[in-house]
């Protein structure tokens, strides 16, 4: 088979003593070959089929099996053409001698399913990736010691990733009320992230204290977004986490929130309750999708928000009747009247409404 490019094996209901792993690799041995997938194979059969040809390398084994992280980075700097690097499993003991970084200098990509310990991230804590444009990891439960130390160790690929791909739109998903999913990506769309853009999944325990970490690490990145979404938010408190997330996307022009999440906005657009303070100074659009408003006063309160904008705006340019206006999306609002929406359209903003487009009153 020495012109084989692709192959991809697991390995399955088969005990050690019934089959020699690194002998059936042997068999389909190939110069050529250029993506390479592997699942259930010990790392001893693994590492001598690796070469340093491959462009994408897709490993998966037992977690519980111990490799040397100094054993993995010297399989990672013999395969300098990677362009794509998706590894789960092993568990990785702490580097015992000095280690120089490697440089990958082709990698794109470099995901893993798995949810990450500490000793997980060891390896990623001396690899360099120039050109990375596509990054998703996943923590495991962590403690806020731990948490700080195990971001630390990311932060240059969040950083290579942020600088190569651009990503223009941030989005804080609460998931099953167990994890935080943050997505940084350069396609305006909600799709699922693709090849491109940053997936980091975190357990809820330290969650919000992440954000905080994340933002102080990323917030130069952060002024090439021009969109927030935070979305099922039925378990977010509005605390200081989230003030320092705001303040570092302060400059968005579209802003999407989903369920109760409006509760993260107590004072409308406005971050004190009695002045004019904008969150965001430069906001276009407000999605709203989902939203019961009639358990809570952020009706009211954006209300509030505009009426205090207009008045901004007249004291500084008598001239000026209002500054850009605001387009507010409503979709599937529950508990809103059309006086409300009529009351948000008087204070100058542009509302669009699906229940009216519909005939709702």
């Amino acid at each position: 088979m020495t012109k084989l490019r692709d192959l991809s094996l697991t390995v399955r209901g088969l005990c050690p003593q019934e089959v020699d792993e690194a002998a059936m690799l042997s068999h389909f041995d190939s110069p050529e070959l250029r993506t390479l997938e592997l699942r259930d194979f010990p790392w001893a059969a693994v590492r001598p089929a690796l070469r340093d040809g491959l462009e994408e390398l897709t490993l998966a084994s037992d977690p519980w099996e111990v490799i040397h992280t100094e054993e993995l980075l010297a399989a990672l700097a013999g395969m300098p053409h990677l362009r794509k690097l998706h590894i789960d499993g092993w568990y990785q003991t702490v580097v015992v001698k000095d280690v120089h970084p490697v440089i990958l200098p082709r990698l794109e990509s470099l995901t893993s399913s798995r949810a990450l310990g500490m000793e997980d991230l060891t390896s990623l804590t001396f690899i360099s990736t120039p050109v990375l444009r596509h990054l998703h990891l996943e923590f495991a439960w962590l403690d806020a010691s731990e948490m700080n130390a195990a971001l630390s160790k990311i932060e240059h690929l969040l950083r290579a990733a942020a600088m190569n791909c651009r990503p223009c739109t941030a989005r804080f998903c609460l998931c099953n009320a167990k994890e935080l999913h943050i997505t940084f990506r350069n396609d305006p769309t909600r799709r699922r992230l693709s090849s491109e853009g940053i997936h980091v999944r975190l357990p809820l325990g330290e969650a919000y204290q992440s954000l905080s970490i994340i933002a102080e690490m990323m917030g130069a990145a952060f002024q090439s977004f021009k969109s927030l979404e935070v979305v099922d938010g039925a378990d977010i408190s509005f605390s200081g986490y989230w003030q320092k997330i705001c303040t570092k996307f302060s400059h968005i022009r579209n802003l999407h929130l989903e369920g109760s999440t409006i509760k993260l906005l107590p004072y409308g657009l406005d971050s004190k309750k009695e002045t004019y303070c904008p969150v965001f100074k430069n906001l276009e659009v407000l999605s709203l999708r989902n939203v019961l408003f009639g358990k809570t006063n952020f009706l009211h309160e954006l209300e509030r928000s505009l009426e205090r904008h207009r008045e901004a705006n007249r004291t500084n340019n008598p001239t000026l009747e209002s500054g850009v206006q605001l387009h507010v999306i409503i979709t599937k609002g529950q508990q809103l009247l059309l006086k409300d929406v009529q009351a948000l359209r008087e204070l100058g903003a542009k509302v669009m409404w699906d229940d009216e487009e519909c005939g709702v009153e």
